[in-house]
């Protein structure tokens, strides 16, 4: 289909937006990290225009709304607090200067200054529901990017981070629109799921109030972990990906964690005979009774203390695009996403990479 001249220069000037959005986020003085172009705006533009199509909203007011809406705060964090009102004068701004009409910056300015909140129907314009929408359905739909937000960029603690997600996602879920909770409701359910306390064990005490003790893998720890492992994933086949050789011939940066006499969770790795400088990690669980309570963390500072003892500086490991779960947890340990090869939101992990269905997120700690 060819565009009308007039409309073909609209869209190329929303790309030209589009194309500046995205130079800033990957600047290094962007804190959120270059992520947050594809994680965020990307998603808050993707669904803002689903809703622009439910609510009859102009799609190209709420697409430039949705590149603009954050950009105060990725010029400077520090604005957050009044981002909202900063990021409608740089739009006005950016927009006169690319020859919109005054109307269509007034009606970008509308939606920033309200997005911080879902805006309900009949209470602001319908762009400004679009957006405010959108970017409350991009936190519920992508909870692995708040949770490097909040572990690299603000610094809180594992627990800390899941509380204020948990919060924030059923606070803000109960102020969508109708339409808005249609469009993410698998994604909430999952989110839901991801950020819940393990339930407790009846026989089990906290693991906040045993001693642990983190050391070197033996021979014969094999036989209980494989017994358990199971378990720990819910049932699923995960005995395969543990086998004897670790407790043998990789004692050196193999660990188990031990607490009330008994091994409550490990992890598996090795320094790579390929890249001299590097470490990784193969495999690694905690019980479900006992997450939460520092003992993954425990663990990788341990195999983290071994890998520089032999003179490695970084320490990688992959990770399943759908386990959250994970993903939060590296985060929180500084883990870093590589460059992958596919993502519907932008290129983060690499599709087939354990063979067919067997996509993988590669992971990279500098230490």
């Amino acid at each position: 289909m060819t565009l009308a001249p007039a409309t073909l220069e609209r869209r190329m000037s929303i790309d030209a937006i589009r194309d500046l959005v995205r130079s800033e986020c990957f600047r290094d003085s962007n804190r959120f990290g270059p992520a947050f172009f594809d994680q965020h705006l990307e998603t808050v533009v993707r669904y803002g225009r689903e809703l622009a199509v439910r609510l009859g909203a102009d799609p190209e007011v709420v697409e430039l709304a949705g590149y603009l809406h954050d950009l105060s705060a990725v010029r400077d964090l520090e604005s957050v607090p009044t981002h909202h009102l900063d990021g409608a004068r740089i739009a006005r701004e950016l927009l006169l200067a690319h020859g919109w009409p005054l109307a269509v910056a007034d009606s970008v300015c509308r939606c920033i200054e309200s997005h911080s909140a879902p805006v309900a129907k009949g209470q602001g314009t319908p762009e400004e529901v679009c957006l405010s929408n959108a970017d409350v359905m991009s936190h519920i739909a992508r909870p692995a990017y708040w949770f490097f937000y909040l572990y690299r960029v603000r610094g809180m603690q594992y627990g800390d981070g899941v509380s204020w997600l948990r919060t924030r996602v059923e606070r803000l879920w109960s102020g969508l629109t109708e339409d808005a909770r249609a469009i993410v409701a698998t994604e909430y359910a999952t989110a839901v799921r991801i950020l819940e306390d393990p339930p407790p064990r009846a026989d089990t005490p906290s693991e906040a109030t045993m001693p642990c003790v983190i050391r070197h893998a033996e021979p014969e720890d094999h036989g209980p972990i494989i017994a358990v492992v199971n378990d720990w994933w819910s049932g699923r086949a995960m005995t395969d990906m543990l086998p004897r050789l670790f407790f043998i011939h990789f004692r050196p940066t193999s660990f188990v964690a031990e607490a009330a006499g008994r091994v409550v969770g490990f992890v598996a790795g090795f320094r790579s005979q390929t890249h001299r400088e590097q470490a990784y990690i193969h495999f690694a669980g905690v019980d479900p009774a006992c997450r939460g309570a520092g003992v993954g963390r425990s663990l990788y500072e341990r195999f983290f203390e071994a890998a520089r003892r032999l003179g490695c500086t970084e320490v990688h490991c992959v990770t399943s695009p759908a386990n959250g779960g994970s993903l939060a947890f590296h985060a929180a340990m500084g883990f870093e996403v590589l460059p992958g090869t596919a993502g519907a939101e932008g290129e983060w992990y690499v599709a087939d990479y354990d063979g067919p269905g067997e996509s993988r997120v590669r992971l990279r700690k500098r230490i």
